[in-house]
C-alpha cells in the first residue's frame, strides 16, 4: 500500500516541479537539493537515529546509506546576522556578517516548495526529520539564488536569506580551504560563492528522490524498500538510455561505496601466495612498460606475465589530492597493486568519484576567489 500523504505529496510537489527556481540547490556544487520521504530511507540504514532524532556532526560524517540520494538531504546554512539582509549588487555579502548553522535535513514535512528550511544553530548538531522549534534552537531561513533571479528575490517577507550547502560539500571546502579560516570570513566565502556561480558546471536539473517515487508509487513501499539498490539499478538504466538523459549523478563524493569495498578486499588479499612470473624483466622496465598502459591493458599484461611491481610504484600512481582516504589507508597492509589498478578503473566507473572531481574542481575556482578577497595565498 502507498501512504496517502506520500501520493498528495508526489502530486503536489510534480505539479510544481516545472518552477526550478522554487526548488533550493547547493550555494558550492550547484545541484538541487534533495528530499527525504518521511525518513523510510535514513532510518532503514540508521536505526538508532529513531528515537533520538539527531546526531553529532562527526556521526553523519562516518555514514553511508544505501539509498544513494541520501546524502544530498543533509545542510547547512551560511546565515546572516542581520535578519533582513537580501544579495544585491548594492548589498554584497562581503559587506555583512553571518554565522554558520548546524546541519538540518530536507524532506517532504515541509509544507510547500518555497518554505524555509529549518537548521540547528549549534554548529555540531544534525537533526534528523522534521523538528519543532520549543526550545529555540532551531532558525528557520530562505535560500539566496546563486544563478538565477525570481520576481521575490527582493521581497522581505522572505528573510532571512542565507546560503545553503550540501554538509557533504562544506566538509570538502574545508578540507581544501581551512575550516578555521573559513568560519573566520564566512562572508568572503559567500562572496565567492557568488563569483565562481559561472563555473559550475556537470549538475542535474532533476532531483533523484522524485524518480524514486515514481518507483515507489509503482511497486509499493515495502517492495521498494526490501531491495532498493535493485530499482536504483533498473531506474538508472532507464533514464541514462532515455532519449533526453535527465538521471542525476550526483552520488555522495565523500563516503564512497564502491571505494570502501576496494579497500575492504586489497586487505583480504595481502600476503596471498604469488606465482612465478612467466617472462621477467628488470624492474625499472616493467614500471617503464607500467607507464604507457592504461588500466585495463596493464591489467591484462600483469596477469598475462604474472608480474608484481613494487609497493612504492603503486602509491605513486594514486591521486592523492583526490584520493584523501589515502592519509588513513598509507600505512595498512594491502595489496597496493589490486588497489591502484581498482581505483583507476573506479575513476572511469564510479558516480561518487566522478562527482568528487566534479566538486573539487568547483571548490579549486572557490580557493581563489576566495584568497583574493581575503588577501591570502
Amino acid at each position: 500500500m502507498i501512504p496517502r500523504n506520500l501520493r498528495r505529496q508526489h502530486q503536489r510537489i510534480t505539479s510544481i516541479y516545472t518552477m526550478y527556481m522554487e526548488f533550493p540547490t547547493c550555494g558550492i556544487c550547484g545541484q538541487l537539493l534533495e528530499n527525504e520521504l518521511e525518513l523510510m530511507f535514513t532510518l532503514r540504514d540508521r536505526a538508532e537515529w529513531k528515537d533520538k532524532k539527531t546526531c553529532s556532526t562527526t556521526e553523519l560524517e562516518d555514514a553511508y546509506f544505501t539509498v544513494p540520494w541520501i546524502w544530498a538531504t543533509f545542510v547547512r546554512m551560511i546565515l546572516p546576522t542581520d535578519r533582513n539582509y537580501i544579495y544585491t549588487a548594492q548589498n554584497e555579502a562581503a559587506n555583512n556578517t553571518f554565522f554558520l548553522s548546524g546541519v538540518g535535513q530536507m524532506g517532504l514535512w515541509r509544507d510547500e516548495a518555497s518554505t524555509p528550511i529549518q537548521v540547528p544553530l549549534d554548529q555540531n548538531v544534525v537533526n534528523i526529520g522534521n523538528h519543532d522549534d520549543t526550545d529555540g534552537e532551531i532558525i528557520s531561513a530562505y535560500w539566496t539564488r546563486m544563478k538565477y533571479t525570481a520576481p521575490n528575490d527582493q521581497d522581505l517577507q522572505y528573510t532571512p536569506r542565507g546560503y545553503v550547502l550540501h554538509e557533504r560539500c562544506w566538509w570538502l571546502a574545508k578540507r581544501i580551504i581551512g575550516g578555521s579560516i573559513l568560519e573566520k570570513h564566512l562572508n568572503l566565502f559567500a562572496a565567492a560563492l557568488h563569483d565562481t556561480q559561472d563555473g559550475v558546471d556537470g549538475m542535474s536539473l532533476n532531483m533523484e528522490w522524485m524518480i524514486y517515487m515514481r518507483a515507489i508509487l509503482d511497486k509499493g513501499v515495502e517492495r521498494f524498500l526490501s531491495t532498493p539498490q535493485q530499482y536504483v539499478q533498473e531506474y538508472t538504466g532507464y533514464y541514462e538510455h532515455a532519449a533526453t538523459p535527465i538521471y542525476p549523478v550526483g552520488r555522495d563524493p565523500v563516503n564512497i561505496v564502491e571505494l570502501r569495498d576496494l579497500v575492504d578486499k586489497a586487505k583480504g588479499r595481502f600476503g596471498m601466495a604469488l606465482k612465478p612470473p612467466i617472462f621477467s624483466l628488470p624492474i625499472d622496465v616493467q614500471c617503464l612498460l607500467a607507464d604507457t598502459l592504461d588500466s585495463w591493458d596493464l591489467s591484462n599484461t600483469l596477469f598475462a606475465f604474472q608480474w608484481r611491481l613494487p609497493d612504492t610504484y603503486w602509491r605513486g600512481r594514486i591521486p592523492m589530492e583526490i584520493l584523501f582516504e589515502y592519509e588513513n589507508i598509507r600505512h595498512q597492509n594491502l595489496d597496493w597493486q589490486y588497489f591502484s589498478l581498482g581505483l583507476e578503473k573506479l575513476f572511469k566507473t564510479s558516480d561518487g568519484l566522478k562527482n568528487r572531481q566534479r566538486i573539487l574542481k568547483q571548490l579549486g575556482d572557490i580557493k581563489k576567489a576566495f584568497a583574493n578577497k581575503s588577501n591570502l595565498d
